[in-house]
């Protein structure tokens, strides 16, 4: 069974067909998603059950940006598979990070068929500034658990980086 985002209310602010919940600090993730947890404690902790399936219904915005994280997740690992250390794995994501990265409506994004279009160019700019705010936090949550205390690879995060969610890649 998938797992859904709790973050599928129709009282949260959207753009481009996605919602967009308030994101913590990175100080503040939690360990298992529960009360308490926002959209980057979700994809993380869902990302190693969800990624198993080729198939996901949506069942409201929320679900939308799970994906784009699922997706975003799985980018990250593999990016990771070559930083043996946790160090690396900092540098590697610092540079990942201040790269440009599409959105819908432009040419080559992979998941036109699940984002629309911004309708202007303030709604457009307000989605890419809020995915980048959660693409960062994700990575800063990532690290904490691809890494050991030791700052070695956890193997049963990196087994993952392999499989492709709904065979699709950023």
């Amino acid at each position: 069974m998938v797992y859904h985002s709790a973050f599928s209310s129709t009282t949260l602010e959207r753009a481009c067909g996605c919602a967009l919940p308030p994101i913590r600090a990175a100080s503040e993730h939690t360990v298992y998603p529960g009360k308490d947890a926002d959209v980057v404690d979700e994809a993380v902790a869902f990302f190693r059950a969800n990624v198993l399936f080729r198939k996901f219904d949506i069942h409201g915005d929320g679900d939308r940006l799970l994906i784009y994280l699922t997706l975003f997740v799985n980018q990250c690992l593999k990016r990771l598979e070559t930083a043996k250390s946790k160090v690396e794995g900092q540098k590697v994501m610092g540079m990942f990070l201040t790269e440009h990265f599409a959105i819908p409506g432009d040419v080559g994004f992979p998941l036109s068929g699940i984002l629309s279009p911004p309708a202007n160019r303030n709604e457009g700019e307000r989605f890419r500034a809020y995915m980048k705010q959660a693409r960062s936090a994700t990575v800063e949550k990532l690290l904490a658990k691809c890494y050991s205390p030791d700052g070695s690879q956890d193997k049963f995060w990196f087994a993952f980086s392999k499989r492709k969610f709904m065979n699709l890649s950023l």
